[in-house]
């Protein structure tokens, strides 16, 4: 296989194709400093066989920092020691490694941001997001503190080298402070920094170069399309067709790879991955046509990225010419050992990402982002690989375990006991696994949740679990098992609210809704404005394009938690002119021609529906509980997992299920 071949970037060779792309896991200390944490995420990359490894964004200057926490910091020689430590680790397990360089410039989190030209701000509106907006004010660098920067790449390069790493990969890509001189639409100046736009990038590539020597790589991520038109019509940024001139300058400038990325942190939906509902192929090899026109002029490696980790896709990109490499960051926290498991020819072990964006914003959401270490969704080991919480070790009495329900909580108990050596039965009462992951996966642009199922059911297949579709765990089957320990994951029903005429045949279920199990009106009235309700009303608005929705809550606004999948989905029902009422005061009555509110200022309101939908949360399903618990009918213990114990997300659900069959 063409992914598995070695390829030579600059006098390194790298064991293979695939590369660990740079992902901020927020494993420092809070002032920056590595920490063995640190150290033992990046070896267990390393060790699942990347070839190359990009460690995260570290910012070269206090002026170009992140609006976030934990970030690493390389500012002095204080940060060498430790870094020294991850690139040990890294080499010991055969990779080759590099440390991304930047600066934010005008998205930066300073009071005035530092940006090539002080008049063209952020294009993102006020209060959407941390990333600056229309109303920041600009510092326009000077020509000497263009200087500086510089001189500050040059230094962070040279500590890089210090530590052992085997070069940097340069961040100009995303609108960060060099795509900020490189570009026609943030570059405005008229001093040679504004006359040849590429002048910025190629002499930090030349001067960290000519510091660091001819064997240290110096990388490139770079947007091969900034993309400002596809949101921005009046906005002109450099597109593809400008591609191949950008790469030659970065080749005659020293550059050792091109790292291919696309748009700018105000393109929302095109940069750092493509969207699924931007891009053909639900986005998968979205950036692949602007790889392939890098590399038909490039003479050096062109990594490309977003949404890559599909093992058939990487092969037929790599054999058909369209680059050399495939850059992944999440999936290397979803299964660091996608490299391994393809060269071991089983690429149906491999956990997919599904794209949740829990590794980014965390449980609390954007409105925690600050807090939050690097985890996964899908796999509970992720940023825990210090601690070994979750390795898997043999037990030393197997006991007979029974899993009552078969979402993603009883799936994964089920197959960590099952690895540890217990005896397992899981029963699920309809006539598939998979439980709420189902209806999550049929939300627009969260199909990827599917191959969760997917890999589940592989993987207890492989264990020979015993697994008994279409039979329900009652209480005498329980008493008849003579189970050691019972792990109730039967999952939570959706809320319905004591709402007059909620049993109306207009109104209906959003879970039913989302399986096509129900139907809806032009004119549709959505009670939740949460996570589910967001998903269901863009699910409609998707499918019945003419159909009036209007969504409301209780709450004073909508996706309010900040989980990722809501904001996406309340973005998009944004831009489709769905209506929108919150502090709703009181749900009065559902009648045949809609639901009469009393809205936040007070004033009762009808809202015409020919449907309602009800996408209010959920309740526990978890009635077996206490049907069995201190009824003496299993020997040890009695447990509930994810949304049995209590109604959460795909994350909760999957540790918890590991962390109770570890218990056992």
């Amino acid at each position: 296989m063409k992914c598995l071949e070695p390829i030579k970037i600059g006098p390194h060779t790298v064991r293979n194709r695939f590369s660990c792309a740079p992902m901020n896991v927020r494993l420092h200390t809070h002032d920056g400093y590595v920490t063995e944490r640190t150290v033992a995420h990046y070896r267990r990359i390393a060790r699942g066989g990347a070839g190359l490894v990009n460690l995260e964004l570290h910012i070269v200057r206090q002026d170009g920092l992140a609006p976030y926490f934990n970030t690493p910091y390389i500012q002095d020689d204080s940060c060498i020691p430790g870094m020294r430590k991850i690139a040990d680790a890294i080499h010991a397990e055969g990779a080759v490694c590099q440390v991304q360089l930047g600066h934010f410039g005008k998205f930066a989190a300073a009071e005035i941001p530092l940006a090539a030209s002080a008049s063209v701000p952020s294009l993102l509106p006020p209060g959407s997001g941390p990333y600056g907006n229309a109303s920041t004010p600009l510092h326009e660098a000077t020509t000497d503190e263009v200087e500086e920067v510089l001189d500050d790449y040059v230094r962070s390069a040279l500590r890089v080298k210090a530590a052992g790493f085997d070069g940097v990969l340069a961040h100009i890509a995303h609108g960060f402070l060099p795509q900020q001189f490189m570009s026609p639409h943030s570059n405005r100046r008229t001093d040679r920094w504004g006359q040849d736009r590429m002048l910025f990038p190629t002499e930090l590539v030349r001067r960290i170069k000519t510091a660091c020597g001819a064997d240290f790589l110096v990388g490139c991520r770079l947007s091969g399309d900034e993309f400002y038109e596809k949101l921005y019509p009046d906005v002109h940024g450099y597109t593809v067709e400008d591609l191949p001139d950008i790469v030659t300058a970065l080749i005659d400038a020293g550059v050792t790879s091109v790292d291919l990325s696309a748009g700018a942190l105000d393109v929302p939906g095109y940069f750092a991955g493509p969207n699924p509902r931007l891009f053909p192929n639900e986005g998968y090899g979205g950036y692949l046509p602007l790889a392939a026109a890098a590399k038909r002029v490039s003479s050096v490696p062109i990594v490309v990225t977003g949404r890559m980790n599909d093992p058939e896709l990487i092969e037929r990109a790599i054999s058909e010419g369209m680059c050399d490499m495939v850059g992944m960051a999440r999936q290397f926290l979803a299964d660091p050992d996608f490299p391994k498991k393809i060269a071991e020819g089983r690429p149906e072990d491999i956990r997919r990402c599904i794209a949740c964006g829990y590794c980014a914003v965390g449980n609390g959401g954007l409105t925690s982002v600050d807090d939050h270490q690097v985890e996964c969704a899908v796999n509970p080991a992720t940023g825990w690989n210090l601690e070994g919480y979750f390795d898997i070790r043999p037990v030393a009495r197997p006991k007979r375990v029974i899993v009552a329900g078969g979402g993603a909580a009883g799936m994964e108990a089920a197959r960590v006991a099952t690895l540890r050596g217990h005896n397992v039965t899981l029963y699920e009462k309809s006539d598939r696994l998979g439980g709420q992951l189902w209806p999550a996966g049929r939300a627009p642009g969260k199909s990827d949740i599917h191959f969760l199922i997917d890999w589940f059911e592989t993987q207890l297949k492989k264990l020979n679990v015993d697994v008994r579709l279409g039979t329900e765990a009652t209480p005498e089957t329980i008493a008849a098992e003579k189970a050691d320990a019972l792990i109730v994951a039967t999952g939570a029903g959706q809320f319905i609210p004591p709402i007059p005429g909620i049993d109306r045949t207009n109104v209906v279920l959003g879970l039913d809704v989302l399986e096509g199990r129900a139907t809806t009106g032009r004119r549709v009235v959505v009670i939740g404005g949460e996570d589910g309700a967001c998903e269901v009303a863009d699910f409609i608005t998707d499918r019945q394009p003419e159909a009036e929705v209007t969504l409301t809550t209780l709450l004073p606004g909508f996706a309010t938690r900040g989980h990722l999948a809501a904001i996406i989905a309340l973005a998009a029902l944004r831009q489709k002119k769905v209506g929108f009422v919150d502090r709703v005061q009181e749900y009065k009555e559902i009648t045949d021609q809609g639901i009469q509110i009393v809205d936040g200022d007070g004033v009762s309101r009808f809202l015409p529906a020919d449907t309602v939908v009800v996408a209010a949360g959920a309740r526990p399903d978890n009635g077996l509980l206490g049907d069995v618990k201190g009824k003496g009918m299993v020997r040890y213990s009695v447990f509930a997992v994810g949304d049995a114990s209590s109604p959460r997300e795909i994350n909760d659900a999957v540790r918890s299920g590991a962390i109770v069959a570890q218990h056992i």
